[in-house]
């Protein structure tokens, strides 16, 4: 089968232009939710059409912080830090990571947005280090002992160490750089009133996850749908990244989560929905990677396509929909329709949430709404991701304007 790698994006009404293209903007099922015809293409240059379920971006405002200069200033600071090494840099600029931050974390004051923004990079840079070659995969036991060895160091360090006295000349420039950000992060948690055991505790679990996806990768099995989700909700790094706005504003998350269930289910929801929108962005990007590591000029047989069980929602229902091919779409349009069914979900726990904390304290009140922000903010994380290049095969870069002007579009009290 000869795959066709011409990939044109469809131009939006108003751009920026992203993997996912917005064709129309329809009022939602609620006062909280948009329904966005859309269009994706896909890999065989197949244009589908579907409807998706967006939050409207209400909280995002921004306060007033120019993210694009935040950017240059964490770029600057990733590059001396050497978390990307030559060409590979560009992976980091097409992400635009300080906007990601804008998006998922409203309210946020500057100095804890830089804090986050850099952290974000270092997440980004462990990703793209465990995904960088499919010829020649990184062994689950390598990624244990560099782990393993971070989270070694972040003890030494919360235990009074200096990074002088315990970083080591083969420690990778990521490991550095992590070492050298946390007592920053750590001593602004801290002026905040937020639970560094809540922080280290999710980046352990985070890291763990990454372990467990790599494993099961090296097994050459398919998973079930079920199984692959439950375990990219962790592995996408979003329940860390969750954790870490949080903290980050004063909140010791699993304390609240065990007095109100609520926002523990929510931020479940939102971790899914996070790791959905993932699968459903980079699915083309991570099937251009496959075609790049093909021995055969560009063309893939249907068996070489699936005799790589990378943990991609969509790759793993398309696998499991053979021998009835053509499913491709169907892989993506129920993906999508399981997606748009989690987002009405978490809007009916945010509404009885809302209404448990009625009898709650003035402190309790404050500490489940701002942890509610983090989850509207990371809810809206697929707004980001369908402009930004990461995602975006070929598509123009990502500024603050452009994504302002689609936050306007989507929160349009007339749509």
């Amino acid at each position: 089968m000869k795959i066709i790698t011409n990939y044109k994006l469809i131009a939006l009404k108003t751009p920026p232009v992203g993997s996912i293209n917005i064709l129309k903007l329809h009022r939602g099922r609620t006062e909280n939710t948009i329904s966005a015809e859309v269009s994706l293409k896909t890999y065989f240059n197949q244009d589908i059409v579907t409807k998706l379920t967006l939050p409207r971006p209400t909280a995002i405002t921004f306060s007033g912080i120019n993210f694009d200069e935040i950017e240059l200033e964490c770029l600057h600071w990733a590059k001396s830090q050497k978390l990307y090494e030559g060409d590979l840099f560009k992976v980091l600029e097409k992400t635009h990571v300080a906007l990601l931050t804008g998006v998922t974390y409203p309210n946020l004051p500057k100095e804890g947005a830089v804090l986050l923004t850099k952290w974000l990079m270092a997440l980004f840079a462990i990703d793209d280090w465990v995904d960088e070659d499919h010829q020649n995969p990184i062994p689950s036991q390598e990624i244990k002992q560099n782990v393993t060895r971070k989270l070694d160091i972040i003890s030494k360090l919360r235990n009074g160490s200096t990074t002088d006295q315990i970083l080591l000349e083969s420690d990778t420039p990521i490991t550095k750089a992590i070492a050298h950000l946390f007592p920053e992060i750590s001593s602004y948690i801290t002026k905040v009133g937020g639970s560094m055991d809540d922080f280290v505790l999710s980046l352990d679990n985070y890291f763990s996850s990454i372990i467990a996806e790599k494993q099961y990768e090296e097994t050459k099995q398919f998973p079930s749908p079920d199984f692959c989700s439950d375990l990219r909700a962790d592995s996408s790094g979003a329940v860390h990244a969750i954790f870490a706005g949080m903290v980050i504003q004063g909140q010791a998350p699993f304390a609240i989560e065990k007095t109100f269930y609520n926002l523990l289910s929510m931020r479940k929801i939102v971790a899914k929905c996070v790791e959905y929108s993932n699968d459903i962005l980079s699915h083309y990007k991570e099937f251009l990677k496959l075609l790049r590591s093909s021995k055969s000029d560009h063309t893939l047989a249907l068996t070489e396509i699936h005799g790589h069980p990378q943990l991609n929602l969509i790759h793993i229902k398309w696998h499991n929909y053979l021998p009835n091919f053509p499913s491709l779409e169907r892989a993506y349009t129920e993906t999508i329709q399981n997606y748009n069914q989690l987002v009405e979900d978490f809007f009916i726990m945010k509404e009885n949430l809302l209404k448990e904390i009625e009898k709650a304290t003035n402190t309790q009140k404050s500490n489940v709404t701002k942890c509610i922000e983090v989850l509207d903010g990371w809810l809206s994380q697929i707004i980001w991701g369908m402009i930004v290049e990461r995602y975006n095969v070929g598509g123009a870069p990502c500024t603050q304007p452009k994504i302002e002007e689609l936050l306007s579009q989507l929160k349009k009290s007339d749509l």
